[in-house]
């Protein structure tokens, strides 16, 4: 009899876990949507650059600063993120910044007619969306999905986001002559996550910070699938944020002794992913095409320039199937070996790629341009499974709730202006070192990451946030397994 008590009480408890598997699943992909705009609307400028610089008669520099400037609106938008997320809500904040990036493209398709200012400050608007959909939307999911499942429902917002440059880049090689359409197709995914986002569950961790208590043992218990572990992780929540609560902890607490040491991991990350220089070749695929040489030997639809935009898929691709990979393994093996694994593969072929332009000089035929390409696809491949989705990742896992927002918005504010950065160095380094030189020197800074990573980046997985809180916290860092 208790044998059979036992089996139904299991079966009860895997049909629930099931549930609310499937529940954190959907609210997971419906805040990744974010990410599907994020990657549309940053990746296609790339081809758009072509078409917006021969209406407007744009030089190199002027481009560049067009192109840039949705960086500097993500900075803006990542910044005043944080207090946002805190004053309103978490997914208030994502529902807001669905609006907000309707108003950019709105200004943007403008521009077609109303000039190039307008043109800029659509850039910079959309950014600002950009960037606060680039802080809330892995915060949200962290603090709604258990700790078994946070990292590969994380990983579905970088899984969108190269969804979406993929999208971008096809929308870009069928519309090059019209990209007033090419931002319009945003509009497709921007509406319908605007709208779903108001039907999703608010965070647990905010609900208890506003005295919501109820709301966030209603939001746990379905996102956990036991009442049991629902009211304990209630528990650990509502002792952090009481702790806060007394002790009055200031935005700047984060400079401070106990934490400054994780803060420095987090903006670390957060500038040396983008000097893996991966959004180097997203933003300039085309260009960085053109010096391989491989337009040249083959045709798919138009040639020059068409040519090379179809060609740029590839890599958006390759981008999209790789993430998969850290979907799967990244709540098995662990964000360091991801991590470690990934900048060990990203330096080997860039070392490579360096090595074929210094052989073949700066114009290789169109076979020795394809083995190039083969060579930027495997670092693609590395970086998708690591650094892509375990940024997002480890910076809403790193930081306690008492900061969790406004330490986010300043480690995220640092990618995208490290992401301003390197895509305006970028052009200038081919110019003045070459491709060979640029992607070496792209391969030192990851040897530099890799270095890092070993040495202090600790492992996350399979805490809850509570007890990373008071582990990482404290001076108890050492507890954690490095």
């Amino acid at each position: 009899m208790n044998a059979e008590r036992e089996a139904e009480l299991s079966e009860k408890y895997d049909e629930q876990q099931a549930k609310a598997s499937k529940y954190v699943t959907l609210v997971a992909m419906v805040a990744g949507l974010s990410g599907l705009l994020f990657g549309y609307d940053t990746g296609v400028i790339a081809g758009a650059q072509i078409s917006i610089g021969n209406q407007f008669n744009l030089d190199a520099a002027s481009l560049g600063f067009v192109v840039s400037m949705v960086t500097y609106g993500a900075v803006i938008g990542a910044v005043f993120a944080g207090w946002g997320a805190d004053r309103f809500g978490r997914k208030h904040m994502l529902a807001f910044g669905a609006v907000v990036f309707m108003v950019g493209i709105v200004l943007e398709i403008l521009a077609n007619d109303a000039g190039l200012w307008i043109m800029i400050v659509g850039r910079v608007v959309l950014g600002i969306g950009v960037g606060l959909a680039s802080v809330i939307a892995p915060m949200y999911v962290a603090e709604v999905a258990p700790a078994r499942m946070r990292g590969g429902l994380i990983t579905f917002f970088q899984l969108a986001v190269t969804v979406g440059i993929l999208g971008s880049g096809i929308a870009t090689a069928l519309l090059r002559d019209s990209w007033g359409i090419e931002f319009a197709v945003a509009f497709a995914f921007a509406v319908p996550f605007g709208i779903m986002m108001m039907f999703m569950p608010e965070s647990p961790r905010w609900l208890v910070k506003v005295g919501r208590f109820d709301k966030a043992r209603d939001v746990m218990r379905r996102s956990l699938g036991s009442d049991r572990v629902a009211e304990a992780s209630l528990t650990d929540i509502q002792e952090s944020v009481a702790y806060e609560q007394k002790v009055k902890v200031p935005w700047t607490d984060i400079f401070g002794h106990q934490l400054r040491y994780v803060f420095a991991i987090g903006v670390f990350l957060a500038v040396f992913q983008q000097l893996t220089g991966v959004n180097a070749i997203f933003y300039y695929g085309p260009k960085i095409l053109t010096q391989t040489g491989v337009s040249t030997g083959y045709t798919l639809s138009g040639g020059g320039a068409g040519n090379l935009l179809w060609i740029n898929l590839i890599f958006g691709a390759v981008n999209v199937a790789a993430t998969f990979i850290a979907i799967r393994y990244i709540d098995r093996l662990g964000r360091k070996a991801l991590l470690t694994i990934g900048l060990i593969g990203m330096a080997a072929s860039q070392v490579l790629i360096a090595i074929m332009f210094w052989a073949v000089g700066e114009t290789p035929n169109p076979s020795e341009g394809w083995v190039i390409v083969a060579l930027i696809c495997v670092f693609i491949v590395f970086f998708a499974f690591s650094f892509g989705p375990i940024l997002w990742v480890m910076v809403a896992e790193l930081y306690p709730t008492r900061i969790r927002a406004t330490a986010m918005s300043l480690t995220v504010g640092m990618n995208w202006l490290a992401n301003a950065v390197v895509s305006q160095v970028f052009p200038i380094a081919l110019e003045k070192i070459g491709s060979g030189g640029t992607f070496i020197a792209f391969a030192a800074f990851n040897v530099i990451a890799l270095l890092v990573v070993i040495r202090f980046v600790p492992e996350t997985k399979d805490r809850t946030l509570e007890q990373l809180e008071r582990l990482l916290g404290t001076s108890q860092i050492e507890a954690i397994d490095y």
